[in-house]
């Protein structure tokens, strides 16, 4: 389920997710505590099979101007059938069954999903994704149609190096000039963990 329209343009860095009342969850994603310290984690999938979670935030962002987020994945589980997690934006209005994600797997993938899925770039990543945490960052420009995927180290270690260059018109190719913009995760027929620990937005 997508949340009803609100104003577009969210801006936030969040350290973890105690400040994530903004956000809609469905399916198997929660909020949950996990580490030494305690903090609020998004968690997609719990370690069950077949599962299926998303989380969305309640504010659009605006697909004619620009975006910069990053955020920091932890994947339990160490083979690509327990783990399917990505970054997406989902078209707003009409055209809601648009989407374009960042696929985090055994590689990274860019994908359009209209009337079909439809790779767009794909990926070798540049450190494991699976049982320790990485970071990713998506930056679009508005102008340019530059859109670029990086992904390295948790916690600012190193800076991640770029995997995805692409010119893409996110308002052409979602038929939307807003969209909702989230996560979504599932476990396959095997089981899984997903967490996302930490979130920033800048538009």
């Amino acid at each position: 389920m997508v949340p009803a329209p609100v104003a577009a343009g969210p801006d936030f860095e969040w350290v973890n997710f105690a400040p994530a009342t903004a956000m809609h969850l469905n399916g198997s994603a929660a909020i949950a505590k996990a580490g030494p310290s305690r903090w609020p984690i998004l968690r997609l999938t719990d370690g069950g099979r077949r599962q299926n979670g998303s989380a969305w935030l309640g504010e659009r962002i605006d697909l004619t101007g620009s975006f910069d987020t990053t955020f920091e994945v932890l994947l339990h589980h160490g083979t690509a059938e327990a783990a399917d997690i990505a970054f997406v934006l989902r078209a707003d209005g009409p055209q809601h069954n648009r989407t374009l994600a960042v696929e985090f797997d055994d590689h990274v993938a860019l994908v359009l999903t209209r009337d079909h899925r439809q790779p767009v770039a794909t990926a070798a990543a540049p450190v494991p994704l699976f049982g320790a945490p990485f970071r990713a960052r998506v930056v679009y420009r508005g102008d340019t149609h530059a859109l670029r995927v990086y992904v390295g180290g948790p916690g600012g270690e190193a800076e991640p190096h770029l995997v995805i260059n692409r010119t893409v018109d996110l308002t052409d190719r979602l038929g939307a000039a807003t969209a909702w913009i989230g996560f979504t995760g599932a476990s396959g027929t095997a089981t899984a963990k997903q967490d996302i620990l930490n979130w920033s937005l800048h538009t």
